[in-house]
This record gives structure tokens, C-alpha cells and sequence, in this order.
């Protein structure tokens, strides 16, 4: 995983994912073999709404972004987060 912010640059969206998925897998866990741009929370026991929370913080922390609390609920998915990281 590399410390490059998910936006701007020469990094494909698809790259950005991947690595938000590393990113996720190591917040929440798990190996990221089990996560996909698809999975939700609730989708595997370890995502629960406290590591929602959680990836919430960690996610702003790591890419130094703020994600308004209004954009919380809209976060279902990995692919959501990457996209509000990459936003903010």
C-alpha cells in the first residue's frame, strides 16, 4: 500500500480501490482476499456499525480528508469509501 493520496496523478480508479482495500483489510482485520469493491457493511462479521465507524476515522486519518457526517450513512460499500476519500 502506498502512502500516495487516492486522487490525481496517474492512478487508475481501480488502483485507487485496490489499495483502499488494503487499507480496509488491515482496519478492519481481515485479509483482503475477502473484501471486494462490493462488499458491505454487515457483510462479514468483523464490519459492524462500531468498525464503521471506525473506518470512518481511519479512513480520514490515513488520507487526511474530512468526510462530512451527512456522507456517513451513503457509505454501504468499500468502492463508497474509496470514492469519499478520493472526494473530500
Amino acid at each position: 500500500m502506498s502512502g500516495e493520496p487516492l486522487a490525481g496523478g496517474t492512478r487508475s480508479c481501480a488502483s485507487a480501490t485496490d489499495d483502499f482495500i488494503a487499507f480496509a483489510s488491515s482496519v478492519l482485520g481481515v485479509s483482503p482476499e475477502k473484501l471486494t469493491p462490493e462488499t458491505a457493511c454487515g457483510d462479514i462479521p468483523e464490519w459492524d456499525s462500531v468498525m464503521h465507524l471506525r473506518l470512518v476515522m481511519e479512513t480520514e486519518a490515513r488520507y487526511g480528508v474530512s468526510i462530512p457526517l451527512e456522507t456517513i450513512p451513503n457509505l454501504h460499500t468499500l468502492a463508497d469509501f474509496a470514492r469519499a476519500a478520493a472526494r473530500s
